[in-house]
């Protein structure tokens, strides 16, 4: 076999490998989508509703669950993330690259109070959100959740509950949304 048809070979093999790798890695981002589709009833994104102080404060994500209001705060990272209640910045660690970023849980604290201060009549929790690349190191705090742990805790209910839901819903959901502004 001449040398040229076993390099095209070999090179075809690479290309492969790296599509399949490609394939695999865009279905792992996507894992954030899927959990939020997996658990809303409805949400909104990227608004700024007023914060009970005479000002305002931006929701990344607003979702209506079957459990009520989730306020989201996404870290979409990569690699090993070092959490802590108590920490004042947490710590991301992939490979080779390290860095920090200021512990969102009091920040998402002030954005939850917010959506109470709005929707008093609506049960309201909030969340970090880290992404399906991450990886949470120990026991996360609470409101600190990965996709899959975020579907088990919000399971979308059936067809009829769902209704019931929205119908039950639809006025505090409809008044919080006109609250609500793009920034």
């Amino acid at each position: 076999m001449p040398v040229w048809v076993l390099a095209i070979v070999v090179l075809g093999l690479a290309l492969i490998a790296v599509l399949i790798a490609a394939v695999l890695r865009r279905r792992k981002q996507t894992g954030i989508e899927e959990a939020l589709t997996e658990i809303s009833l409805d949400s909104i994104r990227d608004v700024v509703i007023a914060d009970g102080m005479d000002g305002e404060i931006h929701l990344e994500v607003l979702v209506l669950t079957a459990q009520g209001l989730l306020v989201l705060d996404i870290k979409d990272v990569r690699g090993s993330v070092f959490v802590g209640e108590r920490l004042n910045d947490w710590k991301v660690i992939d490979g080779i690259q390290r860095y920090s970023f200021p512990n969102p849980l009091n920040a998402l604290a002030e954005r939850v109070a917010a959506v109470r201060h709005n929707a008093v009549d609506m049960p309201c929790e909030g969340i970090v959100l880290f992404g399906p690349n991450a990886a949470v190191s120990g026991t996360p705090p609470p409101g600190v959740c990965l996709p899959d742990d975020l579907v088990e805790r919000f399971p979308k209910p059936g067809e009829r509950e769902r209704r019931q839901l929205s119908e039950a819903y639809a006025p505090h959901w409809s008044r919080l949304r006109s609250l609500c502004r793009r920034p």
